[in-house]
């Protein structure tokens, strides 16, 4: 069967963060909130740990922050596809294409960029394939089961 090389899209997306790490990081989110001095590079490196984590929820704060620092412009490429790991992970793979396109028409040389694109293009392929092998295979038994119901006639 042919595999495909591991991205670093790959590799982050079955990446989690470290719990210890995790709430470092928050303690000093919460601690920058606390005293109104938000430091975007604070947000982001809580951001991409939420997103990193495993829990849906902390997942979905991630995004939250990530996109609060694109319309501040801070690293907007970085955010960008931290954005679309995110939504990718959770499996909103239209979000997520729509962010990795976002980046490479800003940068249309951007390795993680295509590969994360790519890597996303190949999920919903894999999705699709599955979801019409489910159909056939209820179509195949709808039709067998018509066929013994008409046998028995």
């Amino acid at each position: 069967m042919f595999r495909r090389k591991l991205s670093s899209s790959d590799r982050l997306l079955h990446a989690y963060v470290d719990s210890d790490e995790l709430h470092r990081i928050e303690l000093n989110y919460n601690e920058h909130l606390q005293h109104g001095h938000m430091l975007p590079s604070v947000q982001y490196d809580y951001g991409r740990c939420l997103i990193l984590s495993r829990f849906p929820a902390d997942i979905i704060k991630g995004i939250v922050l990530m996109e609060q620092l694109i319309q501040l412009e801070y690293r907007p490429i970085d955010c960008c596809y931290m954005s679309a790991l995110a939504h990718t992970k959770l499996g909103h793979y239209n979000t997520a294409l729509q962010f990795t396109k976002t980046i490479l028409v800003k940068e249309p040389r951007n390795v993680d960029g295509s590969e994360l694109q790519e890597l996303i293009h190949h999920k919903v392929l894999r999705e699709y394939l599955f979801q019409v092998a489910v159909v056939g295979g209820v179509v195949i038994m709808i039709g067998v089961l018509i066929s013994m119901v008409m046998a028995r006639r």
